[in-house]
């Protein structure tokens, strides 16, 4: 596949294989709670959350199975930090992807279009240094993102 640009000088190889599966089995995944640990460093937030949950685990009844017992610990520490330590927005995904990044691989992928259409030594240094470009650039981005 001469299409996909991978930064390299090999070509992808693409194959297609046809199975078929006797039984489809998709597992939906629950995504995890991220939990606020700002509101956990307050120390007037972290003494409610400890006197609720003591509250909550002295209240419990005591079952005969340990399962059983074990879903009423863990709704009971699941409840209490929904409540008072509370959950955490999901982060932006791609903060370091912007117009200066999407120019930038643009101008790569037509010089590397170019390079493909005419082997040329010139066309090859073109790309080349776009493609250095575009990885300054990102680099650039990732440890000013890192940094902060």
């Amino acid at each position: 596949m001469r299409g996909p640009s991978i930064d390299s000088d090999h070509f992808l190889v693409k194959a297609v294989v046809k199975q078929k599966f006797s039984v489809i089995y998709k597992k939906k995944l629950k995504p995890s709670l991220i939990w606020n640990m700002i509101n956990l460093q307050n120390p007037s937030k972290c003494k409610e959350y400890i006197s609720l949950l003591h509250t909550k685990l002295t209240n419990l009844v005591p079952k005969q199975e340990i399962k059983d017992e074990w879903e009423q610990i863990k709704t009971a520490i699941v409840d209490t930090t929904r409540d008072i330590i509370q959950t955490q927005g999901t982060p932006p995904r791609n903060e370091l992807w912007d117009e200066e990044c999407k120019k930038t691989i643009q101008e790569k992928n037509k010089a590397r279009k170019k390079w493909l259409q005419m082997k040329t030594r010139i066309s090859w240094n073109k790309y080349f240094n776009k493609r250095n470009q575009v990885n300054k650039v990102c680099t650039q981005k990732k440890k000013k993102w890192l940094s902060n």
